[in-house]
């Protein structure tokens, strides 16, 4: 199901990834379960150097999406912030990592706080409830130091279902809309709680959407007047896609985003549309992609690799960026092509926020059993989204099966539409995709939680 979802949000102008399948089927991030973190072994010891720097050694276990988990072991070190902000500062970045990484959930947020001798000053209850398609998860903590006091924002940026239609809702100007509204009511809680504090530095972390909402949140505390955040703003994002309309980087001091353009969701929405990050980018990608894996991760992990049948893809970016540029230059029916952000948002927002709603309507054991029908048809993905008839028919039996309401002209509709889009700009991808899916595959790869780690790893030495 992992596969066919994927390579669907691909064509559908981005790669995000559900965690509500089982673990090897579904996408989850580095945590992928509340009993995963609780029964985590931990060992934290504190130490403060001549009473004047606060240093904890802290050990974590990384539960990979593929294969298994790995013990980390990263020391807190008070004195990594007092250097300042000017420059990116790696420890600081893993250990922003770490905390995004056990943002999907809210016992997962709560243990790695806990680690991190952190208390929780809020965690939002949309943790506790469904997520919805305009909805956002995260926590705000406070870690005491013996210089300053840090506050942690931690945003989800995993197993949050719904929410996916607010990826690709990204309106027709102005900042990305979903990421956008949702940065705007993190801010608001933070600036209540930051009242009752004396001048705290701030941590601000999420990966994937939610490192898209920490960029946004961060560039909107950088235009608020009413606090000064120059010297005291740390964020470090992972894998974020941009939310920020401006034609070029906005510079705002203290926000650095870890970047692998190999991954297709650091290059969505395009520049093309008139969207940037702020802050520092920080590029990850390395050609020996496939040994660094290995080392850092371990030796019998592994990617799909990267497909020598294609003269123009000589290295992963090359293969992101064909991804972007055939469907932004697709014109040969200026009735469905993407050419601009208008076209994409007025054209394809609400088709796409439909079919994920639906979708996800689906029990498990129907979506499992999707995964079957892939598994014993290679050409099963390029059929249904090749035909509209085959897809429809699919679609509503697998609805009428669950007992799931719809109208049916309506799921006509969004379905034609999704339709003309793969076909249209899509085609060149679907085609590859039949031609050879490892390359769908290892894309997919690029936006792994643990691909990530093993770069930023390989940076640090």
């Amino acid at each position: 199901m992992k596969k066919l979802i994927t390579l669907l949000v691909v064509l559908l102008f981005g790669v995000m990834f559900l965690s509500s399948c089982k673990k090897d089927e579904s996408v989850s991030s580095i945590n992928t379960t509340n009993s995963d973190t609780t029964d985590i072994p931990t060992s934290t010891s504190i130490e403060e150097i001549e009473s004047s720097v606060l240093k904890e050694e802290i050990t974590c276990e990384l539960d990979f999406t593929k294969g298994s988990a790995k013990v980390v072991n990263l020391t807190f070190n008070e004195e990594d912030f007092l250097k300042g902000n000017d420059e990116v500062n790696h420890n600081i970045g893993l250990l922003s990592l770490l905390i995004s990484s056990y943002s999907g959930y809210k016992m997962s947020t709560l243990n790695i706080f806990n680690k991190l001798n952190v208390k929780s000053l809020y965690i939002s209850n949309t943790y506790d409830v469904s997520p919805k398609t305009n909805s956002v998860a995260y926590a705000i903590g406070l870690k005491k130091c013996v210089n300053f006091d840090l506050v942690i924002v931690s945003i989800r940026g995993h197993n949050y279902l719904m929410e996916w239609a607010d990826n690709f809702r990204m309106g027709t100007e102005g900042d990305h809309t979903g990421f956008s509204n949702q940065a705007k009511k993190i801010k608001a809680k933070l600036l209540s709680l930051l009242k009752d504090l004396d001048n705290p530095k701030i941590l601000i972390t999420g990966y994937s959407r939610g490192g898209g909402i920490a960029n946004c949140l961060s560039y909107y505390l950088s235009l608020d007047n009413n606090i000064d955040v120059s010297n005291n703003l740390y964020c470090y994002t992972f894998e974020a896609p941009a939310p920020i309309c401006a034609d070029e980087p906005v510079p705002v001091k203290g926000v650095y985003n870890y970047i692998n353009s190999a991954d297709i969701v650091a290059k969505l929405p395009p520049s093309e549309y008139g969207f940037t990050r702020c802050g520092q980018m920080i590029e990850l990608y390395n050609t020996n992609i496939d040994s660094i894996i290995k080392t850092n991760l371990y030796r019998t992990y592994s990617i799909e690799k990267l497909s020598n049948s294609h003269n123009e893809f000589k290295t992963d970016i090359d293969v992101a960026n064909y991804f972007i540029e055939s469907l932004i230059s697709y014109n040969e029916n200026k009735d469905i092509s993407v050419t601009t952000r208008e076209e994409f948002s007025l054209r394809y927002e609400k088709p796409i926020e439909y079919c994920i709603k639906t979708a996800l309507g689906l029990s498990l054991l129907t979506l499992s059993n999707v995964l079957v029908d892939v598994k014993n048809n290679d050409n099963f993905i390029y059929e249904m989204l090749s035909e509209y008839d085959k897809l429809y028919l699919y679609f509503k039996s697998l609805l009428d099966d669950n007992n799931v309401s719809y109208n049916d002209d309506e799921l006509k509709e969004n379905i034609n539409k999704l339709i003309s889009f793969v076909t249209g700009p899509g085609s060149k991808i679907l085609s590859i995709i039949k031609e050879e899916s490892s390359i769908g595959s290892r894309l997919i790869d690029m936006h792994r939680p643990e691909i990530t780690y093993a770069l930023l790893i390989e940076l640090m030495n």
